[in-house]
């Protein structure tokens, strides 16, 4: 397999993630020497620990406080590592503009990465806590969070 180097704009700063999957930095728990705090779900060959089908999330990660700060990098990495440590995966789809209205009638315009992650249904509600987690670490009043339809991790074919 043939590895790249891709990069994403974030706050200003570059993270470069190599490989598939586009993580953004090492496993924050094996960074704190704390590898037993990392416990992945599901493996590329298997749906779930439990064989069950997976649920495809998505949440929308801002890439700017409210006040118009730059989330930095570690920020975000810190995130990403806490997905996979959670897990075991995750996917930066991309950066994505949007607006909505503010409690006061303002519109407010941001730019977010947006993660997918795929979860046993049983984890959902924890995914759905760990969101809010990251909301208050953002400083943000709500959290773009969706679930989607099942998702199936199929083997490559020949």
């Amino acid at each position: 397999m043939r590895m790249r180097q891709v990069g994403i704009r974030a706050g200003g700063s570059l993270l470069l993630a190599a490989g598939l999957g586009l993580a953004l930095a090492g496993c924050a728990a094996e960074r704190a020497g704390r590898p037993e705090a990392a416990r992945p779900v599901a493996s590329h060959g298997d749906a779930g620990a439990d064989g069950g089908a997976l649920q495809k999330c998505v949440l929308l990660v801002p890439l700017a406080y409210n006040d118009g700060e730059a989330v930095s990098a570690g920020t975000l990495a810190g995130i990403t590592d806490r997905l996979f440590e959670l897990y075991g995966g995750y996917t930066v789809a991309g950066r994505v503009s949007g607006a909505y209205r503010m409690p006061d009638g303002a519109r407010a315009e941001d730019e977010s990465l947006e993660i997918w992650v795929a979860v046993p249904r049983g984890r959902v509600d924890e995914l759905r806590r760990e969101v809010a987690r990251f909301g208050l670490e953002l400083r943000q009043e709500r959290m773009y969070f969706e679930v989607a339809g099942v998702v199936e991790l199929v083997g490559a074919e020949r």
